[in-house]
């Protein structure tokens, strides 16, 4: 059986895509990494799924509509701060840009949202959430890595969240993220 692979994200304002796509090409040349995503494809990821069936994902539609009407979880907003990485610091794995904001709201909505993935028996990570918004991947530069320019500190866009996202995976194409469906969150 072939599933597809799906992992439940917030979305990025508009504002901040044209920030990246702005200054992709100058990052670049700064930091070389193999991977960059498409712009489209920015997010914050929630819960990272892997391989979900048809059955279990309309599952997990329905106990995360049945939570979300009875949680009390509300919109909010976010911000993207500076560059940093995970991995060595020499020759680091990823390069991503820190959430500011109302980080106790977005550390809710993971934490209910985590464990109705739990609850279904569906594959979660158990490290701390991190909030992030990943940037590149896979360094492949020739001399030690060295965090200098950094774009996402020029100006920090707050954007609104008012829904989150179930995205499917689409390996071979760009963007490669497409959304399956939206969760509206209740009004402040």
């Amino acid at each position: 059986m072939n599933e597809q692979h799906y992992f439940l994200s917030v979305p990025v304002s508009a504002e901040i895509k044209e920030l990246y796509s702005k200054h992709l090409a100058d990052l670049k040349k700064q930091y070389p990494f193999k991977q960059w995503p498409h712009p489209e494809d920015l997010h914050i990821t929630l819960v990272f799924l892997g391989a979900v069936s048809t059955k279990k994902r309309q599952e997990l539609i329905e106990q995360i509509n049945q939570t979300l009407n009875s949680s009390g979880l509300s919109s909010f907003t976010l911000r993207i701060g500076g560059l940093n990485t995970f991995g060595n610091e020499r020759s680091p794995r990823i390069l991503w840009a820190d959430v500011q904001g109302n980080l106790e709201k977005l550390h809710k909505l993971q934490r209910e949202i985590n464990g109705v993935c739990q609850n279904l028996d569906l594959r979660t990570d158990n490290r701390p959430y991190r909030p992030h918004m990943t940037i590149a991947k896979k360094w492949v530069g020739q001399m030690e890595f060295l965090l200098s320019d950094d774009p996402f500190t020029e100006s920090f866009v707050e954007w609104d969240i008012p829904y989150f996202q179930l995205i499917e995976i689409h390996p071979k194409q760009s963007p490669k993220y497409k959304e399956i469906q939206r969760f509206n969150l209740g009004g402040e």
